[in-house]
C-alpha cells in the first residue's frame, strides 16, 4: 500500500478560484470543483477543509487507536492531545 503525501495540507485557491487542498510545498494534491448546483460555495469550502485534514485525522486516530486515550507517545505527547486540533482542522475552525 502507497503512503499519501506527509502533511501538513491546507486549504488554498487556484488562480482561477478553484479550492485546492495544497501540501507544505505548495503542491496541488486535489483540486474542488462544484459540479452540482445543490452545493452552495460554503458546503464547498467546508467538504475542502475536511480534505486537507485527512493526514491529521489519519494521525490522531492511529495515536488513540494504539495508546488510547490516555496513552503518553514515546514523544511525550498525549494520543487525546491530537484530536482537537485534527477536529478543529475538519471543521475549518484552525
Amino acid at each position: 500500500m502507497s503512503k499519501h503525501t506527509p502533511k501538513p495540507w491546507k486549504a488554498a485557491k487556484s488562480d482561477s478560484g478553484n479550492n485546492l487542498v495544497v501540501d507544505r510545498k505548495g503542491r496541488i494534491i486535489a483540486e474542488m470543483r462544484i459540479k452540482s448546483t445543490k452545493i452552495n460555495y460554503s458546503e464547498h469550502s467546508a467538504n475542502t477543509d475536511l480534505v486537507a485534514a485527512a493526514p491529521d485525522l489519519l494521525e490522531a486516530c492511529q495515536a488513540v487507536q494504539h495508546w488510547g486515550l490516555k496513552g503518553q507517545m514515546p514523544d511525550g505527547r498525549w494520543a487525546f492531545d491530537l484530536l482537537a486540533p485534527a477536529i478543529a482542522k475538519a471543521s475549518g475552525v484552525a
